[in-house]
This record gives structure tokens, sequence and C-alpha cells, in this order.
């Protein structure tokens, strides 16, 4: 993951308005898939460019954006 993503990340964790890190489209999304229990992974994305990363062993958060389902046409 790009730190212009984990850049990205926590500022969505402050405000639903941040810019996709590759396009600059104000559409970034993000969601998390619990594995054991709390923790997990969490995908962040742009569902204007589709651009995505994904950060792995993370904990459940309160996100702004937050999203139950992970498109299946990002590009990681």
């Amino acid at each position: 993951m790009s730190m212009d993503w984990m850049k990205t990340l926590l500022k969505i964790s402050q405000s639903p308005d941040c810019e996709c890190p590759d396009c600059g489209a104000k559409e970034v999304r993000i969601a998390f898939k619990a594995v054991s229990g709390e923790y997990g992974y969490t995908v962040i994305w742009c569902e204007n460019c589709k651009h995505a990363a994904v950060i792995s062993r993370s904990k459940n958060e309160n996100y702004f954006n937050r999203c139950k389902t992970i498109p299946d046409n990002l590009i990681f």
C-alpha cells in the first residue's frame, strides 16, 4: 500500500470529505472484513477511478463513508 493511501485512511477517520490520492475525486469509500473477533482487513477505494488499497491486520474502527460490501472491479 502506498503512503498516499495510508494518509487517505487517516483523513477518512476524521472527515467524510477526503480526496482519492490517484484521481482527486471525493468518492473514497472503506470497508472492513472481520477475520478474528474485531480484527481483520480494511479495504479503502475510490468509487470514481476504482483504485484501492488493502490494510491487513487492522482493527474494526468507525470510519466515514463505510460500506458493507467491497466491489469486485477494484484496481489494487
